[in-house]
Formats: structure tokens, sequence, C-alpha cells
């Protein structure tokens, strides 16, 4: 059933307290050394470029209590900015017209890459100078516990006998959860019979899965737990490669299982402006790997279906390559409006 696509393979799209402000950069003392000299000084400010309470955003706050309770950026204690706006070029220009001094760092994921694929945003992770990753969390298809198929193979054997009678709830066309699905559809050869049926955000789309006006819908792993936990959904298909790490999605088919040798899982990382300096970055990146390998942040990980991740800056910018690439490739197969 699985035909494999040249050019094709797609690593994603989840799914982010800690005080929360919206204040804009603090003035910056221009005495201060941005080559040599202790740091941090101050506060470190990590810009989220999406509403508090999602994904990235409790992340991000996870991370910050972690640094803070464990001391790991004396001097500067983190704490969260939520910046959203614009398709999330509020945060990502706050930051990137930061002073380079490490004092102003973004927790953001995949869609940098997506939307820049999708002319949604002229801002790629080249703009940036990466830290590390922190994490990554598989996507998944789900379709309601009410449904008479059960497997993705039902679903994919139903469209193919009526074409377009499987339809498909995505919040909005553009996310990465649209990306996503834009691969399933190709991998197993089904895309003319699906029939997407977009909204204006992952609530939506659940509520018409719910409902019974949607067969099936792309989910962050965040929303797919809640939704598990009370039997509501059913999870078809992991992005992950081997098995999904939520006990509750384990059943998920997985990448491998598909006949697809990768994972598409959404990854989550830490980003500067151009211009730190490399001793700075080293320090940001040691307390991030230190929280990240915290038994706390593995058990939020656990919590939240994410698998805590650390890669160093060399080895994460070169999947951004890959997937900026893999991103572009897709985007010229679908339009948009």
């Amino acid at each position: 059933m699985i035909k494999q696509l040249a050019g094709f393979g797609l690593s994603l799209l989840l799914l982010a307290g800690c005080q929360q402000t919206t204040e804009p950069a603090a003035e910056v003392d221009q005495s201060e050394s941005k080559t040599s000299g202790s740091f941090p000084t101050r506060t470190v400010r990590i810009v989220v470029p999406y509403e508090a309470g999602g994904g990235s955003d409790v992340t991000a706050r996870k991370l910050a209590e972690i640094i803070t309770k464990k001391d790991l950026l004396p001097g500067g204690d983190p704490i969260v900015v939520n910046l959203p706006g614009s398709n999330t070029r509020s945060g990502l220009q706050e930051v990137m017209n930061a002073d380079p001094d490490g004092h102003t760092i973004l927790l953001h994921h995949s869609s940098l890459n997506s939307m820049n694929a999708l002319d949604m945003i002229d801002i790629s992770h080249d703009d940036f100078q990466i830290v590390s990753q922190i994490a990554e969390s598989p996507l998944l298809l789900v379709g309601s516990s009410d449904s008479e198929w059960t497997t993705f193979q039902e679903y994919v054997d139903a469209a193919k006998a009526d074409p377009r009678s499987v339809r498909v709830g995505l919040p909005g066309l553009g996310p990465v959860s649209h990306l996503a699905y834009e691969y399933f559809t190709r991998v197993v050869d089904v895309n003319d019979e699906f029939a997407i049926v977009p909204y204006t955000g992952g609530a939506g789309a659940t509520t018409a899965l719910m409902g019974g006006q949607v067969d099936m819908r792309m989910s962050a792993t965040l929303d797919a737990v809640n939704y598990a936990k009370s039997g509501d959904i059913v999870p078809l298909v992991t992005t992950s490669y081997e098995e999904h790490p939520h006990p509750l999605l384990k059943e998920a088919t997985t990448m491998k299982e598909l006949g697809i040798d990768f994972d598409l899982n959404l990854m989550y990382g830490i980003y500067a402006p151009k211009g730190v300096p490399d001793d700075r970055l080293a320090i940001l990146a040691s307390a991030f790997e230190e929280a990240v390998n915290s038994e706390e942040f593995q058990e939020f990980g656990e919590a939240m279906g994410l698998e805590p991740l650390f890669r160093e800056a060399d080895e994460y910018a070169d999947l951004h390559d890959k997937h900026q690439a893999i991103f572009d490739d897709i985007a010229k197969e679908i339009q948009v409006e």
C-alpha cells in the first residue's frame, strides 16, 4: 500500500508556570561587554511567540522553573515572555532585534520552517544562532471512538472505495499539521480520496470530530492525550518512527509500520540573536542541557507526550536544514490561499 515519495520526508509538527509578561526588551547598558565578562548579569527572557497556555508556553515555563530551582543561570533566573501575533513575527522579531548579549532568547519549534516554506513568514532558522534542541513531540492522526473504523488502514480502504467520503479536519491551512496531512496522504496514495475540511484552530477541528462532522483530524500530542484520557478519540497514526512515548497513544501505527524509514516529529529548540558570543551560547546550552536531562523535566515530558531530547547546536542546525528542504518540497505540491 505504501508508496515512497522521492524528495519527501517530514520531521515535524506539538504542540510549549513562571512569571508571564509581555514587556518589550529592556534597555541594555551599552557599557556591558558582549564578548567577555560575567554572564548572565540580569534576568534572561525566554520569548515564546504564542499565547500563554499552549505547548510551547508550558514547556518554556517548566524549563524556566527548573533552571531557577537548580540555579543553572546564576544571576539570570529566566522569565517567559509571551509575544504572539503576526504569524509569530512579533516574537521572532523581538529576539532577532534584541541586543546580542544572551539575555533574550527564543523557544520555538518546527513551524519556523513550515511557515517559511509556505511564505507565511520571511524569517527562518538561519536568522538566529541556534543554542540547542530541547525536545520533540510526535503529531498524530486521530479518529473518533464512535467511528465504525478503528485503524488507519480501514480509513484508507473506505476512502478508496468511496473517494472523498472520508473527511479530515485540519486546524487551518498552512500549519505543520496541514503539511503532515499532505505527507500522509501522498505516502499512502490517497491524496485525492480524502476530503479536507479546514477550521480556524484546533478546538474547531476537535469539536467537529466529536460531533461527527469529520472522520479524522491531525492533532498535537497534548490535545490527543487529553481526549484519549476520556476515551473520546482513537490514535490512528503517530509521526514517530518508533512507538509513541505516551502510554495512552502507544497503539497508534508508527512510521516504521507504514514503511517509512524516518520520523516526522515536531522539534522544539532554543534560539538566540545573531552575534551572541560563543562562551555565552555555551553557558545557555549547558543550563538547558541540565534542565532537559533532569528527572523533573523527564516526568513533565512523559505527562505531556513530549520527549525531552537535547541536541547540540550543530546537529540541530543540520536537522533544521533538512526540514526546511523537506517543507519547501511539500509546499510546491500544495496551494494555500
